[in-house]
């Protein structure tokens, strides 16, 4: 069963958090953007922001993605000092999963963190205690 099936995101939430309990390349995990608003449109992809002690582990090895479904296509893309790897999975449902170091959530936020931060974001995991909730807190604040 993959997260496009009969479950769907509620699916995906518990497959996120269960594979960041199990994977030693993940110290936060944050849905972001219009699902982590709680407001989807039909049309959204699903933004997924991963914390890493080392990013290059998870964005140069595309195994753990098999993880969620089936992966159709994956492109790898830039943004500043996170990167993404935007995957269409069968059942054309699209999730962009930005993978960036442990201290893009460390105070004071930088403006890109903000932004995204402010656009909506749901607390999926965090091994670091409230790290993840005051960079939310702060972002809401302002």
């Amino acid at each position: 069963m993959g997260f496009n099936d009969n479950e769907g995101f509620p699916y995906l939430c518990r497959a996120l958090r269960d594979w960041a309990a199990a994977s030693p390349w993940v110290s936060g995990l944050l849905v972001v953007g219009s699902y982590g608003q709680g407001h989807p449109r039909d049309d959204s992809d699903i933004d997924i922001m991963i914390l890493s002690p080392s990013p290059n582990a998870l964005l140069d090895s595309h195994d753990w993605l098999n993880v969620f479904g089936y992966p159709e296509s994956i492109k790898r893309e830039t943004w500043g000092i996170v990167e993404s790897l935007r995957v269409l999975y069968r059942g054309d449902v699209e999730v962009e999963f930005t993978v960036g170091a442990e201290d893009w959530a460390s105070l004071p936020l930088d403006r890109g963190t903000l932004e995204v931060l402010k656009g909506g974001a749901l607390i999926l995991y965090d091994t670091r205690g409230d790290v993840l909730s005051k960079a939310v807190e702060q972002a809401m604040s302002l």
